[in-house]
């Protein structure tokens, strides 16, 4: 631009850094009217240099845009899922002895409404197909619905946070309904059977029988 205006216009493009302020003036705007170029090539190259600075912005701003928009989705799906979704998942460790081992997929005597997820070998999982064999060792990884009967009982799960309010409380000093017991908790790995006395601590899993639906009130609560 420089090259092309300094002959016409001394005044406005004295040397080349008034080409570049010129440049970077109009990247989004049409700048501030006080350098132009009047000459034939040097509005020609103007042009050019508009649709760059505007594709410099566009371009950039449209990937990033779309890819926080497909993660924003994935992840507001997942949890959607999650909320909608009443699958459980245990685990089993095959031992010594267990009546269970050497049996294949399609024999295991599983209860209506579970299923094997999948089977942990080896520290590999393996896809429980059903001539599979069970192995001494594996541990299997099982899937079933939550517990919901005709009568509106239902059976809850969930972790206490750190700055869950039930934290540090032992479960007779819980404000919970009458309609709603703790009727086993996880803690590590163990399973304890609740007492009034015991003290809640962060990470429990907590298991609520009750006759009405409770996700409101946990959610208030978390």
């Amino acid at each position: 631009m420089y090259s092309l205006e300094h002959e016409v216009q001394p005044d406005k493009f004295q040397n080349a850094f008034s080409g570049i302020w010129w440049a970077v003036s109009t990247l989004l705007t049409v700048g501030y009217g006080d350098i132009y170029p009047v000459t034939n090539a040097g509005q020609i190259v103007g042009i050019v240099i508009a649709f760059l600075g505007v594709g410099t912005v566009a371009i950039p701003t449209g990937i990033i845009s779309a890819g926080f928009v497909e993660q924003y989705t994935k992840l507001k799906s997942l949890a959607d899922y999650s909320d909608e979704t009443n699958i459980r998942f245990i685990s089993l460790a095959v031992g010594e002895k267990h009546p269970w081992e050497n049996m294949m997929v399609r024999d295991l005597p599983l209860p209506p409404g579970m299923i094997l997820a999948v089977i942990n070998r080896n520290k590999k999982p393996i896809v429980p197909k059903g001539d599979v064999k069970i192995q001494k060792g594996d541990h299997l990884i099982f899937g079933a619905e939550g517990y919901q009967n005709e009568a509106g009982i239902t059976l809850k799960e969930f972790r206490l946070w750190d700055h869950h309010p039930w934290v540090g409380r032992p479960i007779s000093d819980l404000n919970i309904s009458r309609q709603t017991l703790i009727v086993m908790i996880r803690r590590k790995g163990d399973i304890i059977i609740p007492s009034g006395s015991l003290v809640l601590n962060a990470d429990d899993e907590v298991i609520l029988y009750t006759k009405r639906d409770v996700r409101d009130s946990i959610a208030i609560s978390v």
